[in-house]
């Protein structure tokens, strides 16, 4: 059963396209319990699925798999791809930009057609009034 749980193990998603934060399961398709013990990088996938990185990176989980006194350990590995999400909110003749990573510069372009009216340098939130 366990060798099986290992090979058939659902992540619900691509594991080479991690791209949001996913669940790592706790009973393998055979009923074996799984242990998520370690990840090779806690800042960009944690040990409760969650993603944030603010670059590509390959990550592996390492699970303890066990049914009854049998257990084996594993590692799986995932590529997480860094994604750019961010807020936008225009109210009182502003805009306001709120990027989802504050470990990176973004530079935020406004423009009218084809002419460039103002850019911005920003790591985590920009307001900027609109002309």
């Amino acid at each position: 059963k366990i060798d099986l749980d290992i090979r058939f193990m659902d992540f619900g998603c691509d594991t080479q396209n991690v791209s949001s934060d996913i669940t790592l399961p706790a009973v393998g398709l055979y009923s074996s319990k799984i242990t998520w013990t370690k990840s090779s990088d806690e800042k960009a996938l944690s040990l409760a699925g969650k993603v944030n990185t603010t670059a590509d990176a390959t990550v592996t989980l390492t699970a303890t798999v066990s049914c009854g006194e049998a257990q084996k350990t594993y590692d799986f590995p995932l590529k997480v791809k860094y994604q750019f999400n961010a807020e936008y909110n225009v109210s009182d003749g502003n805009l306001t930009v709120t990027a989802s990573s504050d470990e990176r510069n973004f530079i935020l372009a406004l423009y009218k057609g084809t002419t460039l009216i103002s850019s911005h340098t920003f790591t985590s939130k920009v307001t900027i009034p609109l002309p």
